[in-house]
């Protein structure tokens, strides 16, 4: 299942070719419109063709009705796998029971002194930890703190004005290697995806996100 926006529907998409490129048997591809708070029909229409696992590629608002309404829908013991957008505490908050056995991925990064101190600096500007409010915490630091360097690398000062030329700068972000930022070490491809560590695998025990087993 997929939000239909270009993150999640893609996420779902790289899913789907990988699962069957392991011999997975993929039954339904089945999109859902963000901001409803009833997705029965379409976890119906899924549950007539038994999956042992839906994948959703999306965010926690959608991830939770889905959840939520898995047993009713028939889907009761079907493996819920949301992507890093359904990673949180507010998941775990508003699916509660529902949610036990749940698996998410994440994006944290492995300890570090940088890490420790962007950790500090943020509890002490929004009085949260890293990571409740936003799985993205360390990884939008880390895609700002990559396009600020490429703008002071193709920046021109003419005139007493700064110009940013869009091209410029485009190539300059897909050509970024070896950044060292919080989540690793980062180099992007020629489509500008940019990558560092691999995600981590969790899953709901008792109202946590723990680890899940290898």
């Amino acid at each position: 299942m997929h939000d239909g926006q270009s993150s999640g529907q893609g996420m779902a998409e790289v899913v789907q070719t990988e699962f069957k490129s392991i011999g997975g048997e993929v039954v339904a591809f089945q999109a859902i419109t963000p901001g409803e708070s009833d997705y029965s029909a379409a976890l119906a229409d899924i549950a007539s063709k038994s999956p042992q696992a839906i994948f959703f590629g999306g965010y926690t608002s959608e991830g939770v009705v889905i959840v939520n309404q898995m047993k009713q829908s028939g889907l009761e013991g079907v493996i819920f796998f949301g992507d890093d957008g359904t990673f949180g505490q507010d998941f775990l908050d508003r699916t509660g029971a529902n949610g036990e056995g749940a698996y998410s991925t994440s994006l944290i990064p492995p300890a570090s002194d940088a890490k420790a101190k962007f950790d500090a600096a943020y509890l002490a500007a929004y009085g949260q930890p890293a990571g409740k409010l936003s799985p993205y915490s360390w990884t939008a630091y880390d895609a700002a703190a990559v396009l600020i360097k490429n703008i002071e690398s193709v920046a021109v000062l003419s005139g007493g004005k700064l110009y940013i030329p869009r091209a410029a700068l485009v190539a300059a972000v897909r050509g970024t290697k070896d950044y060292q930022g919080l989540s690793g070490t980062i180099t992007c491809d020629a489509t500008g995806e940019c990558s560092a560590s691999g995600p981590v695998f969790n899953i709901d025990q008792g109202g946590k996100w723990v680890e899940a087993p290898k």
